[in-house]
């Protein structure tokens, strides 16, 4: 199945399950506690928290950074964490650079609203902090030569777990033989993957752990939000 194809379709099924679980909250109330403008004025009324997702990709540390692509207005947009009622965004050439240099960057917060995902994040030195589009970051340990055997492991349970998704949405009954293949599959890929994780030492064996448990967890439940932090950035 097209990957583009198939990304969309996980996302409005991801956006209805995560709006439908967890509640949608108001938008002004929470632009005053976290310094964010109103984007009922530019999108949706309300806007949902995803907390639980955000405090585990904190944890993480200052891991992220900005994709190197070429931007536009929309991909480019950096809200700075500033109190005034009005937004104001780092220019797309301050954005740029911060992507060209490699800034770090730990996510503190995830909001979900109608057109879309955005994260706060703060950048390792403090001095850089906003909103930007949550598919605008990526993991940097994605470079790191030894774990990317595990990365392309888990980067195939994730397109199952999607494949699952989907079969399961159009009907379980009529997919059922697709669906046992790969939850089969994928139990070959986890065993895989801690294969090659215990070839680890150190922080690389760490964070491999680490990131096969959020692997299993997005095997059974393929939304985004359990999506493993090491692949933050595949879409």
């Amino acid at each position: 199945m097209n990957k583009n194809i198939k990304t969309i379709l996980y996302s409005l099924i991801a956006t209805f399950t995560v709006t439908t679980a967890i509640g949608s909250i108001n938008a002004n109330a929470n632009t005053k506690k976290y310094n964010h403008f109103d984007k009922a004025e530019t999108s949706a009324k309300t806007i949902t928290k995803n907390q639980n997702w955000a405090d585990r990709l904190n944890k993480h540390g200052y891991t992220f950074r900005i994709q190197k692509h070429q931007m536009d207005s929309f991909s480019g947009e950096f809200t700075r964490n500033l109190n005034r009622k009005k937004p104001s965004n780092y220019s797309l050439k301050d954005v740029e650079k911060f992507a060209d240099s490699n800034m770090n960057f730990r996510v503190n917060h995830i909001w979900s609203y109608k057109n879309g995902l955005e994260a706060n994040v703060v950048s390792q030195s403090g001095k850089v902090s906003g909103w930007i589009q949550y598919n605008s970051l990526y993991n940097k340990e994605q470079a790191n030569k030894s774990l990317k055997p595990l990365i392309k492991i888990e980067n195939r349970i994730a397109d199952k777990a999607e494949d699952v998704t989907f079969y399961q949405y159009e009907g379980k009954k009529i997919h059922e033989n697709k669906i046992n293949k790969a939850k089969a599959s994928i139990n070959n890929d986890l065993k895989q993957a801690q294969t090659e994780a215990n070839k680890l030492t150190g922080n690389n064996k760490k964070l491999a752990d680490k990131s096969i448990k959020e692997a299993k967890v997005f095997a059974k439940n393929s939304d985004i939000k359990n999506l493993p932090a090491l692949l933050v950035g595949r879409m």
